[in-house]
């Protein structure tokens, strides 16, 4: 159900934001019908941390090849790499495992690979002792 054509929809953002690496990772949420009923749908946006705007580097795997070059809005050299993820509801926090964002639905989760910067070469440590 639309509101009325008088009335705008808005947007608001529900959940924490997640820092990974410089990307800025928040959930938005737009109602439908009404403010204080759970409906309506999400976005999970990737914005750069130190700007505000959209992530200059391809972020989301949204057709979950492993490759995050290909997913890009437009095409030529005026091709974007996808900024927001839409959600079928509204977006809770969602979790991260590795190079996956698990995003709760009513039923399940939705799972959308995302290029996650902490996850790249080894990570280890080694203990300098003074003899």
């Amino acid at each position: 159900m639309e509101p009325p054509l008088a009335t705008k929809l808005g947007e608001r953002i529900l959940t924490d934001t997640v820092l990974i690496g410089k990307t800025l990772l928040v959930s938005s949420y737009i109602p439908i019908a009404d403010g204080c009923v759970v409906d309506g749908r999400g976005y999970i946006n990737a914005l750069d941390a130190f700007t505000g705007t959209s992530v200059s580097e391809n972020f989301f795997d949204v057709d979950g090849d492993g490759e995050f070059d290909d997913d890009v809005l437009g095409s030529g050299s005026s091709a974007v790499g996808v900024g927001s993820v839409g959600t079928s509801s509204s977006p809770g926090q969602g979790l991260i495992i590795s190079d996956t964002l698990f995003q709760p639905k009513p039923v399940g989760a939705q799972e959308v690979g995302i290029n996650n910067p902490a996850n790249r070469g080894r990570i280890s440590w080694r203990e300098l002792i003074k003899e």
